[in-house]
């Protein structure tokens, strides 16, 4: 096994939640204190800067985030993780990043990659795809064949359908709210849901073939090994089956705020709603908190006649895998509880993120769903315009197909905010990519004006 460099010095304080054994027998921890603060604050931005100056263009995805990484909790360094299941993109990644220099200027921290699955295993964008790597979509169209169900209770997110090809197996995603804007209603779910208009997914319409996954190069690798004593060491480290780079399964917080009760109805919150209803949605959440979801049964209406109201596609755009949809001003009061107003959504998305947070997640359908968010960003890129910021939760249910687009809600001073939305999920782990409120709330400005 190759020697592992010494313990970085404030290994103790930086390292986190225990997330799993990443690829052969490295252990893979949250990176938390002093570690976060130097990546979160500066590190981050010189490693996307980076990559987007030197590295060309692609349509695959990749993503970074910072991690504890060592053979035991004693033995940790803050390690800078690349994912990506396309190899030669994220192996040009890693090399360019341990030759940049960056961190040098960092003493005890290092570069690392891996395929997507390793350690985020069956992350996807659960609405109709099964792969997250690359999309398409077609480009936004008054007549693209969306609706809006409203066969489900007052005040509850919204089932967005593609009822196009005749079918009830179509794409679907949440909405979850309806923000209201000068005497429109406007919702926002991700763009992935309008992958299935297109043609059928294939790898290499994006100029990708298997053979180019096929690199003779392990297929992980890390700045923080030396001194190899031989190749079989590597051999060893690098041949490990995905089986043995599966995260434990989330067992929800230690902590006793994590549980539903954490997340009392308060009648002063930004996005209010009835006191029946949050009453309802609390013991609700209490009694089926980790209750695994049946991901062969997803959300769906059950007849195209319980949809109502063609969307049009106000903008779409996949670098940050949102859509946005104009549903019109006659909707009836099928919709008016789940409406909030364009000043209460911005003011719900005003929030700091610096340490963990508890968080809910309201599903269509279903008792919402408790979790834990990293305060660690996690940095993705989809297409040609750069990072986009984004964070990983761990959630005591696993996701299922439709659930994205879902908002994200914490318990902040008394207030519920809106933390995000939904962008993908692992239907087996618990894991979820969210994308940031304000990320949120400022497309929503800038498509709306």
């Amino acid at each position: 096994m190759p020697k592992l460099t010494k313990r970085w010095p404030y290994a103790e304080t930086s390292t986190g939640r225990y997330r799993g054994r990443l690829e052969g027998k490295l252990e893979c921890w949250d990176a938390d204190g002093p570690a976060r603060a130097i990546f979160n604050t500066e590190l981050d931005i010189k490693i996307k800067d980076y990559i987007v100056n030197n590295l060309p263009e692609a349509n695959t995805f990749i993503g970074f985030s910072l991690f504890m990484v060592g053979s035991s909790q004693l033995r940790t360094s803050p390690t800078v993780l690349l994912v990506s299941d396309d190899k030669p993109r994220r192996k040009a990644a890693f090399e360019a990043i341990k030759s940049s220099g960056i961190l040098e200027q960092y003493h005890g921290f290092h570069v690392a990659h891996c395929r997507l699955a390793a350690e985020f295993e069956d992350l996807q964008p659960m609405a109709g795809r099964k792969v997250m790597t690359q999309r398409r979509h077609r480009s936004p169209n008054t007549d693209c064949g969306i609706y809006i169900s409203v066969s489900d209770p007052t005040g509850s997110p919204l089932l967005v359908h593609d009822h196009a090809s005749g079918t009830l197996n179509g794409a679907r995603a949440t909405i979850g709210r309806l923000i209201l804007r000068d005497g429109i209603a406007y919702g926002v779910t991700v763009a992935h849901v309008l992958a299935d208009h297109g043609a059928p997914f294939k790898s290499h319409q994006f100029g990708q073939s298997p053979a180019d996954n096929s690199l003779d190069s392990p297929d992980f690798e890390t700045t923080a090994m030396d001194d190899l004593q031989d190749e079989s060491d590597l051999e060893e480290l690098c041949s490990v089956t995905s089986e043995g780079s599966k995260s434990v399964p989330y067992e929800g917080s230690d902590d006793d705020d994590s549980s539903p009760e954490h997340f009392e109805p308060n009648t002063d919150s930004p996005l209010p709603m009835s006191n029946s209803q949050l009453e309802e949605t609390m013991l609700s959440a209490q009694s089926d908190a980790v209750t695994k979801v049946d991901t062969e049964k997803p959300a769906q209406c059950d007849d195209p006649s319980n949809c109502r109201g063609v969307a049009v596609v106000k903008h779409a755009s996949s670098d940050v895998d949102m859509m946005l949809l104009a549903v019109g001003s006659c909707l009836g009061k099928s919709f008016q509880s789940s409406m909030v107003s364009l000043r209460q959504f911005a003011e719900s998305t005003d929030i700091r993120i610096d340490d963990d947070m508890d968080i809910m997640v309201r599903l269509l359908g279903k008792a919402p769903v408790t979790g834990r968010l990293s305060a660690t960003a996690f940095h993705g890129q989809y297409g040609s315009l750069g990072f986009q910021k984004l964070y990983l939760a761990r959630l005591s249910t696993p996701l299922r197909p439709g659930d994205c687009g879902s908002w994200v809600y914490a318990r902040i001073a008394d207030y519920e905010r809106v933390v995000g939305i939904i962008v993908a999920g692992s239907p087996s782990t618990g894991t979820a990519l969210i994308l940031p409120g304000q990320t949120v709330r400022d497309y929503v400005l800038k498509h709306t004006g």
